[in-house]
């Protein structure tokens, strides 16, 4: 077992949608949280993985999820969830998630 530690990225942008990420990590999200991990290859990285809730909220760094994405194609299982969500703030207002990678092998 090994664990990881990432902030998702992408947690500004709009989902395809039209749903707003900020809002969603400010009503849906809290610490503790499972996630859910998408494989979704696209034409800037096969290894693009999306991060869900019921709603996507981001993103695998590009780094950690050219170390994931084989792991996730191989049935390994790995477990996500929120260690921290950030900012919400006077001073910081965007709101950002830390989260943890715990990889079975």
């Amino acid at each position: 077992m090994q664990t990881l530690y990432s902030k998702i990225s992408g947690v500004t942008r709009a989902n395809p949608d039209g749903s707003d990420r900020q809002e969603i990590i400010n009503a849906l999200c809290y610490n503790g949280q499972p996630l859910f991990l998408l494989r979704e290859p696209n034409q800037y990285s096969y290894n693009n993985i999306g991060v869900y809730i019921a709603y996507q909220v981001g993103y695998i760094s590009p780094e950690l999820a050219d170390e994931l994405a084989p792991l996730l194609d191989e049935g390994a299982p790995i477990e996500a969830q929120i260690t921290e969500v950030t900012g919400g703030s006077e001073d910081k207002p965007t709101r950002g998630i830390n989260v943890s990678f715990t990889i079975y092998e």
